[in-house]
């Protein structure tokens, strides 16, 4: 069964500006880039539709398994209890959302809702942080492969020359 996360965005964001700082377009931007690079929502069947408050005509290209809906003018709950309510297997739905009316709601129709805390560890999990510097490892290794590699050549260099 495909499992679908509806994500009530900006509960996210503002539940954990320490992941999302600066402002709301940076944010929105950064939630949907960990989304598209982490893959929280697991399979290859499974998609996420985030969900934000916004004004008429606004827009965000469709990705392969995440959809980005602006509620043109409405709220954001508003969209996500008609998501729901309309799906035909309310089960395979996990609301994101520490929103406690709409957690109510989505599970009185079926669906489950899971806290924006432990999404959040979904969605940051797969980078392992180096404590000295605050960056990934991953780049670390990159950044001294090219040491490496450049010091190699200036080695090989001094040692022609001799």
């Amino acid at each position: 069964m495909a499992i679908t996360y509806i994500i009530d965005g900006y509960n996210l964001i503002e539940t954990h500006r320490k992941y999302f700082p600066g402002s709301l377009l940076a944010a929105r931007e950064k939630l949907i880039a960990e989304i598209k690079k982490n893959r929280p929502e697991g399979g290859a069947r499974n998609k996420v539709i985030i969900v934000f408050d916004g004004q008429p005509g606004i827009t965000f290209p469709p990705v392969k398994n995440l959809d980005v809906k602006f509620t043109a003018g409405r709220e954001a709950d508003s969209l996500i209890e008609d998501i729901v309510r309309k799906e035909r297997n309310p089960a395979s739905i996990i609301v994101i959302t520490d929103d406690r009316r709409l957690g109510r709601f989505v599970k009185t129709d079926g669906a489950k809702v899971e806290a924006t805390a432990k999404f959040i560890k979904k969605i940051f999990k797969k980078r392992k942080r180096n404590k000295m510097y605050g960056t990934d490892f991953k780049d670390d290794m990159k950044h001294a492969q090219k040491i490496t590699k450049e010091l190699k050549k200036q080695w090989v260099k001094k040692n022609k020359m001799e």
